[in-house]
């Protein structure tokens, strides 16, 4: 075997090791062996290398089951090491977290968007800017290393030229973020929460979802075998976009046309992707009692029959949690998908473990 693939086993290794902990922390490396397949000897080796590199702590001894034999020490991640923050742009506020490596929120910020934001780019740049300076004070970080700023925003996103077209203008968030906070995660906010809710949220588990994100309008994340589904162009999702001014106000008189056309587009992308749940997240709490009884109606009236024991759910997502999952995305891939952990030297011995590592 090549040098290449003795590094690329270790490092599989090492992240599929860091990604149980953070799974299952506090956990024991007896049951980190277990769960891998790896022998005891190579677990202890990794874990040492986590700990070295305060990627993981230990939590203090436990006593094994029946309170008899030696007590072993469980191991979880470190939250003095490193950080990230996540920024969600909306129509009326800009809303900041930054958290740790464990998810635990360190600084948090909003910024108030006036009704010219959409057309004044000026506005939109210094709230931004505003928002991320808070939220990535060093008074707040410590002495944290920040793995990267992931921004959440309304419109069409391009990932690869960091920009997203916001209502009449092209923000190019490469300007907006300090060189020294790059790099930079951006992501469409319906697409934000689909993945945030399906990898660390109420849709745990879940391989197969429709994410319908309500907020100054509606639009889809679609979830596809584990992955997310972003089209040629990122416009993936955007189904049927409509402002949500068209509902009227007070939202207790709502007009039963519009539900019931948001409820056909429901069943079709039901029938069009055959989830296992379709979750309405964002401002739902307004919308639940209206909606919801009209797309139970719409399943049995348009669905295809295989399709409908798919599960319909509502959860309230508001900024500061799609900030939070976009501060997770960059963990997510900066450190828990491509860290390099050290090389120990005359480390000839290797193994591959048998879970297979998660998607990226």
């Amino acid at each position: 075997m090549r040098r290449a693939d003795f590094s690329s086993i270790r490092a599989h290794n090492r992240l599929l090791l860091l990604r149980l902990i953070r799974e299952h922390q506090p956990v024991r490396m007896s049951t980190l062996a277990r769960m891998t397949g790896l022998q005891p000897s190579t677990v202890l080796r990794l874990v040492r290398q986590l700990r070295r590199q305060r990627l993981i702590e230990g939590t203090g001894p436990v006593s094994p089951g029946g309170g008899s034999g030696r007590p072993a020490m469980q191991w979880a991640l470190q939250g003095s090491t490193v950080a990230s923050a996540g920024i969600h742009l909306a129509w009326n506020m800009v809303t900041g977290v930054a958290v740790n490596l464990r998810g635990d929120v360190l600084a948090s910020s909003a910024v108030p968007l006036s009704t010219r934001a959409r057309r004044d780019e000026e506005e939109i740049a210094a709230a931004i800017q505003k928002t991320v300076a808070a939220v990535t004070d060093r008074r707040r970080l410590g002495k944290r290393r920040l793995a990267g700023v992931g921004i959440a925003s309304m419109g069409l996103v391009s990932r690869a030229a960091v920009r997203v077209r916001y209502f009449e203008r092209e923000l190019d968030f490469e300007r907006l973020v300090p060189r020294r906070l790059r790099p930079i995660l951006v992501e469409n906010d319906a697409n934000a929460v689909a993945l945030g809710e399906v990898e660390h949220g109420v849709l745990a588990g879940v391989r197969n979802a429709v994410v319908l994100y309500v907020h100054a309008g509606i639009g889809a994340g679609l979830v596809v075998d584990g992955r997310l589904v972003r089209g040629k162009s990122g416009a993936a999702g955007e189904v049927s976009w409509r402002d949500c001014t068209l509902l009227p106000n007070p939202m207790r008189h709502p007009a039963p046309e519009v539900f019931e056309e948001v409820a056909r587009g429901v069943c079709a992308l039901i029938n069009l992707l055959n989830p296992e749940v379709c979750l309405l997240a964002g401002n739902v709490h307004e919308l639940r009692e209206a909606l919801l009884p009209r797309i139970d109606v719409a399943l049995r009236r348009w669905t295809n029959p295989v399709a409908r024991d798919v599960r319909i759910e509502a959860t309230t997502c508001d900024p500061m949690r799609v900030a939070v999952h976009m501060a997770t995305a960059v963990l997510d891939e900066r450190v828990f998908q491509h860290h390099q952990a050290e090389r120990t030297p005359g480390e000839d011995r290797l193994e591959v473990a048998r879970t297979l590592p998660l998607e990226t």
